[in-house]
């Protein structure tokens, strides 16, 4: 437990990189599906 909060307040750099990729796969994994659905909504709806 202390090692992970040494690692933390020694290296907040990292960490913080580490969330900015974090929280960026999370929007493209969240925005992906909304984007093909909508695509698949509209392309219904052409027939």
């Amino acid at each position: 437990m202390l090692n992970l909060a040494e690692r933390h307040y020694l290296q907040p750099d990292e960490d913080s990189a580490h969330a900015k990729i974090n929280f960026r796969e999370y929007l493209a994994v969240a925005t992906a599906p909304v984007i093909i659905v909508a695509f698949f909504h509209q392309w219904v709806l052409t027939f």
